[in-house]
């Protein structure tokens, strides 16, 4: 009953007593795709002088060829480009044998 009176004397304070609603929440993007993983960044050795590092797509701009020596994080030690799997599949095919 009291509050009921209150309510008369002052009608905006019944008002404030109610919980406020809830503002609107901004609607959440789509999570952001993860990044790429890092490429692997290769050497290029050519007159006993390493050049590098570059990545795999700068190879054959840098004049990698099947007897390159390359080498990236990972491998023993220096190998031909032709030797390497993943290199051999940027190399022109190789002339067939002279009879």
């Amino acid at each position: 009953m009291a509050q009921q009176v209150t309510n008369a004397l002052n009608p905006n304070a019944a008002q404030s007593q109610q919980p406020p609603a809830a503002a609107p929440q901004p609607a959440t993007s789509p999570a952001a795709a993860p990044p790429p993983p890092p490429q692997p960044q290769w050497y290029l050795s050519r007159d006993g002088q390493t050049f590098g590092p570059f990545p795999v797509n700068q190879l054959l701009q840098q004049g990698l060829t099947a007897q390159t020596y390359v080498w990236r994080s990972g491998m023993n030690g220096w190998q031909f480009a032709n030797a390497v799997p993943e290199l051999a599949v940027l190399l022109p095919p190789s002339p067939p044998p002279v009879p």
